[in-house]
């Protein structure tokens, strides 16, 4: 019979391998599975994975009270991820996890957005990096296209650090994005920016001696761009305007938001984010009501004209 612990690293190699998940999601799933296992070492429990029964789940969801809510549920998911993998593997007969109900009420909280300001001082601080050097000139370039195509696409991190170069056809204008799973979606460019900040990356930073097959690479085109290197980039550029921290999920959602904001359609947002639901695609429908309700409670006339106002008592 097989360990958990074989079968864990079985699983994170078919997460990376077979799925295809970006990096950050292996390392969630490897750090949130190594704490169950930690939990059954401390319990004197044998780690073999047939043995694993529901009260084992249940008393590690016990054991889980201090953390967020949304910390537990993850960690219950990626543990019903490893199982569904194992019983499609036929490594265990059934799963622990049929027929258990684990009651976490958990709130979903509204994706954080950037304003119109803080995206210029973003691309005003890119834009006028210094560059004194070819190598500091050729990383401002990719740094300026990754950012570039990030906003103007919506595209998640792990999209734009896989993106093959195959993928872009900068003469029509189209992405072509194999996002989660493997659903194919085509993304117009429309940005003159964008368009312009991804030709000038292909013909200057782009050599046709570059030993990876991803678009985006390091200095030496000999290793793709990381979803982490992607981060720090923007870590950099956000320390540069002065605006605090920004990742890439953000510019992601506020993609989102600009464009149900100037009216778009939701399937036409779902379609460009690549949600498989349209359930997930109208959480920024919220994030707009959100935002008008904030603006009335700062700008609604009746509240700015104080005739009429009712005296308090």
């Amino acid at each position: 019979m097989v360990t958990f612990k074989e079968t864990t690293t079985a699983f994170l190699r078919h997460c990376e391998v077979e799925r295809r998940l970006s990096q950050h999601t292996v390392r969630a799933y490897r750090a949130d599975l190594s704490r169950f296992g930690e939990f059954l070492a401390n319990s004197q429990t044998k780690a073999l994975l047939p043995e694993i029964t529901k009260d084992h789940l249940r008393a590690y969801q016990q054991s889980l009270h201090r953390l967020k809510p949304r910390s537990v549920s993850r960690r219950m998911a990626a543990l019903r991820s490893l199982f569904w993998y194992a019983e499609s593997e036929k490594l265990v007969v059934g799963s622990p996890f049929e027929g258990l109900r684990l009651r976490i009420r958990i709130g979903r909280p509204l994706p954080r957005t950037l304003g119109q300001r803080t995206v210029e001082r973003i691309f005003r601080a890119l834009y006028t990096r210094p560059a004194p050097t070819p190598h500091a000139w050729r990383r401002k370039v990719r740094d300026i296209a990754v950012i570039e195509i990030l906003f103007g696409t919506g595209l998640r991190v792990g999209e734009v650090a896989n993106l093959p170069s195959d993928r872009l056809d900068l003469e029509s204008g189209t992405i072509r994005v194999n996002g989660k799973g493997s659903r194919e979606r085509v993304i117009p460019i429309v940005s003159p920016e964008l368009l312009a900040a991804l030709r000038e990356y292909s013909q200057s930073c782009c050599g046709s001696d570059s030993e990876v097959r991803e678009f985006f690479t390091l200095g030496d085109g000999k290793a793709r761009m990381s979803e982490d290197a992607i981060r720090r980039v923007l870590r950099r550029i956000s320390r540069d305007a002065g605006v605090g921290r920004i990742t890439p999920h953000m510019l992601r959602h506020t993609f989102a938001t600009f464009l149900l904001d100037r009216g778009a359609d939701l399937r036409v947002i779902q379609r460009l984010l690549g949600h498989s639901s349209i359930v997930t695609t109208t959480i920024y429908a919220q994030v707009t009501e959100h935002s008008q309700r904030r603006v009335l409670l700062s700008a609604n006339p009746r509240v700015l004209i104080r005739a009429g106002r009712r005296k308090s008592a």
